[in-house]
């Protein structure tokens, strides 16, 4: 079982945080506790950062992926489009192109931006991949694809 917890960014001070514990109201979450240096832990609204969910997964160099990660694959990729019958597979030359991780319809799953397309996030995708930054910390990653 994947170990669940999160990161944020919080979007006045410009700053990634380790989040400590999340406070719920009905169906909506009110409050993070996140890390503001190594000793003190402040609480904000869910309004005042972007919370980013853990994966489960590490990159090639053993760093966990979270949700807004920005990956390099040098070696490229292949993709399965199981979509159709039968699998189309094609691997594609992924060396310049930024992928990134994030969370739709109940899965995590890898958008190229150059191409628009997407596969799921798993670990079979994540053995020669490497994080390179996040979409916060590093918009021009983003934006070059």
């Amino acid at each position: 079982m994947r170990e669940i917890k999160f990161r944020a960014w919080h979007k006045d001070n410009k700053h990634m945080h380790v989040v400590h514990g999340l406070s719920w109201s009905f169906d909506a979450i009110m409050k993070v506790m996140i890390d503001l240096d190594s000793r003190t832990v402040y609480v904000v609204t869910s309004d005042e950062v972007e919370l980013m969910q853990f994966t489960g997964l590490v990159d090639r160099n053993g760093k966990e992926v979270y949700e807004g990660d920005i990956l390099s694959c040098p070696h490229g990729i292949t993709l399965t489009d199981t979509r159709v019958w039968p699998h189309k597979t094609r691997h594609i030359d992924a060396s310049e192109r930024k992928l990134e991780i994030y969370w739709e319809n109940g899965s995590f799953k890898i958008r190229d931006h150059g191409t628009g397309d997407w596969l799921l996030l798993g670990v079979s995708n994540l053995k020669e991949m490497e994080i390179i930054g996040n979409i916060y910390e590093n918009e021009e990653l983003v934006s070059q694809s």
